[in-house]
């Protein structure tokens, strides 16, 4: 059985819409990538041409990464406290 026209015109119109969408995710791939790379770069640039020494800025860092752990942990207990809350309000306890 012969298949109408119309079905090979919609194969390749599928075709072409698959290689669409894989330009555009390697585009998006290829932008965060970018952006990424550009980070670490200017990071990198950034701890070179600073006047702070390398202890302090060891220790800018590791304070940095201090209250970043703190405001997890804080957001971590509230919303487990959130979450059993509304637990005990479905249970009905």
């Amino acid at each position: 059985m012969k298949k109408p026209e119309f079905w090979k015109t919609r194969l390749k119109g599928d075709k072409i819409q698959d290689k669409k969408r894989g330009n555009m995710i390697r585009s998006i791939v290829k932008f965060t990538f970018g952006i990424i790379v550009g980070a670490i770069i200017g990071s990198v640039t950034a701890s070179l041409l600073t006047p702070k020494s390398g202890e302090k800025i060891r220790e800018d860092i590791r304070n940095g990464f201090d209250e970043i752990r703190l405001d997890y942990e804080i957001g971590k207990q509230k919303k487990r406290e959130e979450l059993e809350a509304d637990l005990k309000q479905r249970c009905g306890e």
